[in-house]
């Protein structure tokens, strides 16, 4: 009988395709197993990964308590109040900005400060499509596999972030406000992705009523007693 796939190789055959992206096709060339094997060791060994990882670094919170420490811990890294995390993107149900060049100072400054919080995000897809070649193409694949691939690159990102940091994402990978200069550095992930998670079309649609209500609220605040030093300079490069 053929000498089984050790999970050793089963592992490796998984990462390097989730680091690569590569095809099947090479991949059977590369560890001398048959195509339809690695079409079931990859989804297979991806559900094994999340399944092992997921309760230590993509473990979500469970009370009110546990969520109000995550919006402080967010408050205190970023100074955005009231926020449980960011997302990048532009559908009207999402904090958007005030639109227009022509500003009031308090009104750049808000979109400046919104700006910083949703950083963390933009950051962390930029790590995660750099790292993880797979997510720069189509996944070629039915849904429920390939939601196993997200889930494994996701638990995999945030077990490197937390682990081995200064190696997976040094400094210089990231975008970074350079405070004491009063100027913004562009992070290298900028040269490893190429629109790899794609833009989300643009829907022209007029925000409700409490959703301005809610943004001039922040932009009072940010103005006044939530104001940070850095604010009114930064403000005028965004």
């Amino acid at each position: 009988m053929t000498k089984a796939v050790t999970p050793q190789e089963r592992l490796a055959i998984t990462l390097r395709y989730l680091a690569t992206g590569e095809t099947q096709t090479s991949l059977s060339y590369q560890f001398r197993v048959s195509q339809n094997l690695i079409s079931l060791i990859i989804p297979e060994t991806c559900s094994a990964i999340y399944e092992a990882l997921q309760p230590i670094y993509m473990w979500m919170p469970r009370s009110q308590e546990e969520w109000r420490k995550v919006s402080q811990d967010f408050h205190s890294l970023w100074n955005y109040p009231l926020c449980l995390g960011a997302l990048d993107g532009k559908r009207k149900y999402l904090m958007n900005p005030y639109p227009g060049n022509d500003q009031s100072n308090e009104k750049h400054i808000h979109n400046y400060r919104l700006s910083r919080a949703r950083r963390v995000s933009e950051n962390a897809f930029g790590i995660l499509s750099s790292r993880f070649q797979v997510l720069n193409k189509p996944i070629r694949t039915c849904p429920e596999r390939a939601n196993m691939v997200i889930q494994a690159c996701l638990v995999l990102h945030n077990m490197l972030r937390t682990e081995s940091r200064q190696d997976y994402s040094p400094p210089e990978l990231l975008d970074q406000e350079d405070i004491q200069r009063r100027r913004m550095v562009v992070g290298q992930w900028h040269d490893h992705q190429h629109n790899a998670l794609g833009d989300l079309q643009v829907i022209a649609r007029r925000p409700k009523r409490d959703a301005m209500q809610v943004r001039d609220l922040f932009c009072t605040y940010f103005n006044n007693e939530g104001s940070v030093p850095w604010q009114n300079e930064m403000a005028l490069l965004h």
